[in-house]
């Protein structure tokens, strides 16, 4: 993340002003130097909060995307068993014929945005939604599609 705060600063840097006389007192310091220091920190520290926030709004919508295990240790054969293979395909089933028993737009507006990686912004041009509803539409058929999923398998049990 601090290369990204670095990066974002360096493509942010000539719009900084260093003689900047904004109205904060603070900014308008009888010394240039204690000036351009603070005008300097507080420039930083727009951009810093900007990326971290950014980071974690991605998280929070793509869990498990961004934070990645430095040092995971690499498996020889990295091809799955056939037990496991067996369980991700039975899986993948119960997720599908759930989806079918949901609401069909957003089952759409999932598969395209959470399997398939369409941009939010994208999916919700192609449907002629706003992007906020088709932002609510996903979280609904998230919703939906979970409890489904748990409502079938405490039937199993």
């Amino acid at each position: 993340m601090a290369q990204d705060v670095l990066e974002a600063a360096v493509k942010s840097w000539d719009r900084f002003d260093p003689d900047y006389e904004g109205g904060d007192p603070a900014r308008r310091s009888s010394d240039p130097e204690t000036r351009r220091n603070v005008l300097f920190a507080r420039w930083l520290n727009r951009i810093t909060t900007h990326v971290v926030s950014h980071y974690y709004d991605r998280e929070r919508r793509r869990p498990g995307e961004l934070t990645v295990a430095p040092f995971e240790a690499e498996r020889a054969d990295p091809a799955p068993d056939a037990a496991q293979t067996i369980t991700r395909e039975q899986e993948r089933l119960e997720i599908l014929d759930a989806l079918r028993s949901t609401d069909p737009h957003g089952a759409t507006i999932l598969i395209a945005h959470d399997i398939d990686g369409v941009p939010m912004a994208e999916v919700a041009a192609q449907i002629r939604l706003p992007l906020s509803t088709a932002y609510k539409h996903h979280a609904r058929a998230r919703v939906a599609l979970r409890a489904e999923i748990e409502r079938r398998r405490a039937k199993e049990r």
